[in-house]
């Protein structure tokens, strides 16, 4: 299991590429049980949270929901600058 930042249709989406090809990419953030606004936001977000959501992560990936040919979307960083330290001294 691949976990990924992408964009599809101009939203930022966690997401999981399910084999290890990395052709698809399962979009979890749209499939979050309480709804895409309660999702992680990002891979940043869901390794910060671990624990439970990590678990539903998983059981989204095991339901087998559609995915998306990752030709379709466009992956982004999986940690973003601005989750970064930076060191202006």
């Amino acid at each position: 299991m691949y976990f990924c930042a992408f964009e599809h249709n101009g939203a930022a989406k966690l997401g999981c590429a399910p084999d290890s090809d990395r052709t698809a990419v399962i979009n979890i953030t749209d499939a979050w049980p309480t709804g895409p606004e309660s999702a992680p936001a990002g891979v940043a977000g869901l390794a910060r949270l671990g624990g439970a959501d990590l678990t539903i992560a998983r059981e989204i990936l095991h339901s087998r929901p559609a995915a998306l040919p990752v030709e379709k979307v466009r992956l982004l960083a999986p940690m973003p600058l601005e989750n970064t330290v930076h060191d202006d001294a």
